[in-house]
C-alpha cells in the first residue's frame, strides 16, 4: 500500500509531520549558523535587523537591494559593514513624500537611500495620495526617483491633455534614449529604463591619450601653418627659431604619446587593444560588407569599440601621425639640430673651426657649405612627405570629426561623451557585447 501500513496511516501521518518540523526547525538553525559564517569569513562587525514599513498602508513599497517586500511591516537581517540600497515606489494613484527620520537618512526628500546600517534601524516610507485630476487648461508632470534606478515613475494631472501625449527620454548629448505615449487611462505611469544599459569601453590611458592628442595636433596645426606662412607674415630668422622650437616641443609631446598608446594597444583592455581597432582579423571583411549595408539602409548597427568602417579611419589616422612624427623628427634635426639625430647633422654640416655643439641655426657663416647642401637636398624630399602628410591628415580629422558628431546623431551610444567618461549607454545589445556570451 502507498502508506506502508494501511492499519496504521494516522501513525505515519503523524510520524511525517513531526519529520517535517523537525526539518523545518533545523533550517531555521541553519540559517543562523550561514550568517555567522559570513560574518566571520568576511570579517564583518556584526548582524543587523533591518525592519521596514510604510504609510499609508498599502500605498507603495521599498525596494531593498534587489528584492521588493510585497506586505509590511517586514525585517531582514542584514550585516553592518554591507552598504544597502533601498529606493521607494509608490503604487499608483500615490505619490513618494520622504523618509522618516532614523539617524541614518539624512536627507528624507529623496527616495533613493544607499549607506551602511550598523544597528537595528526602523525605515518607514511615507507616501501621499495624488488628488483627483481636475482637468483645464494646464498640466503639469512630476517624474521621481531621482538619482533615476530602473523604475520611474510619472505623473500628470490632466487626463484630457495626456491624451495623444509622447515622453520622451535624452541622455545628457540631447540623443532619445527612449520614446513612448503618455497613460492617459491614469494619472502615473512606471517606465522600465532597466535596458537603458551603460557600458564601460575607454579606459583612462586611453582617453588620456586621446585629449591629448587634440591638444597636441591642435597646437601643431596652428604652429605649423604659421610656419608655413612665416614669409608672408613678415616673420625674421629669430622668429622662425622660435616658432619652431615649439612646434618641435609639441611634437616631442605628441611623439611621446602617441609612442604610448602603440604600446597601450597590447596591454590596455579589450576595446584599447589592436585586434579591436585595426581591420583585420577573422571575419572582418564580412562584418565590413555587413556594416557599410546597414549603413545604406539607415539602420546602423551599434558597436561598444570601433566598427569596421571606423577601424578603418583610425588605422589611416595612425599611420599618418607615425609618418608625420617620423619626418618631423628628422626635420627638427635638421634645421634646430634637436634630437634624436641633430647631433650627427651637426657634426656633418658645421664647418672645420665651428663646435657642432654649439652650431645654430639659421646661421650660415657656422656651415660647411658644400656638406650643408648635401644636407639640404637629402632633407627636401622629408620636408614634402611631411607637408602633404599634414594636409592629408588635416583632411582626415576633420572627416573624423565630421563622422562622429553624425553618428552621435544619428546612432547614439555617447560616442562623444565616451570620451569623456569612458562609458557607453544603449537601449539594445551592442554588436560587439560579449559579456552575456
Amino acid at each position: 500500500a502507498r502508506w506502508g501500513d494501511p492499519n496504521n496511516i494516522q501513525g505515519q501521518m503523524d510520524g511525517f509531520i513531526q519529520n517535517h518540523l523537525i526539518f523545518k526547525s533545523e533550517l531555521a538553525c541553519r540559517s543562523n549558523v550561514v550568517r555567522s559564517n559570513l560574518v566571520s569569513e568576511f570579517n564583518l562587525e556584526k548582524q543587523i535587523t533591518l525592519a521596514l514599513s510604510v504609510s499609508p498602508d498599502t500605498s507603495g513599497s521599498i525596494q531593498l537591494n534587489t528584492i521588493q517586500p510585497e506586505e509590511y511591516p517586514w525585517t531582514g537581517i542584514y550585516f553592518d559593514g554591507v552598504p544597502v540600497t533601498m529606493n521607494e515606489i509608490p503604487k499608483a494613484g500615490f505619490l513618494f513624500s520622504h523618509w522618516g527620520p532614523n539617524g541614518y537618512i539624512t536627507d528624507t526628500l529623496n527616495p533613493v537611500f544607499e549607506g551602511n546600517v550598523s544597528e537595528n534601524t526602523p525605515f518607514k516610507a511615507y507616501f501621499s495620495e495624488i488628488p483627483p485630476p481636475v482637468d483645464g487648461p494646464d498640466i503639469h508632470f512630476s517624474l521621481y526617483p531621482n538619482p533615476a534606478s530602473n523604475q520611474l515613475v510619472l505623473s500628470h494631472d490632466n487626463k484630457t491633455l495626456a491624451e495623444g501625449c509622447l515622453f520622451e527620454i535624452y541622455d545628457l548629448n540631447g540623443r532619445v534614449l527612449y520614446q513612448a505615449p503618455l497613460d492617459f487611462a491614469s494619472t502615473t505611469m512606471s517606465i522600465d529604463i532597466s535596458e537603458l544599459t551603460s557600458y564601460v569601453v575607454w579606459d583612462k590611458v586611453t582617453r588620456w591619450f586621446h585629449w591629448l592628442n587634440v591638444l597636441c595636433f591642435s597646437g601643431l596645426v596652428v604652429v605649423g601653418l604659421v610656419i608655413l606662412n612665416a614669409s608672408d607674415l613678415g616673420v625674421n630668422n629669430a622668429g622662425k627659431v622660435t616658432l619652431k622650437t615649439i612646434h618641435t616641443l609639441l611634437g616631442y609631446l605628441f611623439a611621446v604619446n602617441l609612442s604610448w598608446r602603440i604600446v597601450w594597444g597590447f596591454i590596455g583592455n579589450r576595446y584599447a587593444r589592436w585586434g579591436a581597432i585595426l581591420p583585420g582579423g577573422v571575419g572582418y571583411l564580412y562584418t565590413l560588407r555587413r556594416s557599410i549595408k546597414a549603413l545604406v539602409s539607415h539602420q546602423p548597427e551599434k558597436y561598444l569599440g570601433h566598427n569596421p568602417i571606423g577601424r578603418l579611419s583610425v588605422a589611416l589616422m595612425l599611420l599618418l601621425m607615425i609618418i608625420q612624427t617620423i619626418t618631423g623628427l628628422i626635420l627638427s634635426g635638421t634645421d634646430l639640430f634637436y634630437p634624436p639625430i641633430g647631433h650627427w647633422i651637426a657634426e656633418w654640416v658645421a664647418a672645420v673651426d665651428v663646435n657642432p655643439a654649439l652650431l645654430e641655426p639659421y646661421t650660415p657663416t657656422q656651415y660647411d657649405t658644400a656638406n650643408y647642401e648635401i644636407m639640404r637636398s637629402y632633407r627636401k624630399p622629408v620636408g614634402v612627405v611631411h607637408l602633404y602628410t599634414f594636409y592629408l591628415l588635416l583632411a582626415t580629422v576633420i572627416l573624423h570629426v565630421v563622422a562622429v558628431i553624425m553618428a552621435e546623431l544619428r546612432d547614439g551610444g555617447g560616442i562623444i561623451s565616451a570620451m569623456i567618461t569612458g562609458r557607453k549607454i544603449f537601449n539594445e545589445r551592442p554588436i560587439d557585447d560579449d559579456t552575456h556570451d
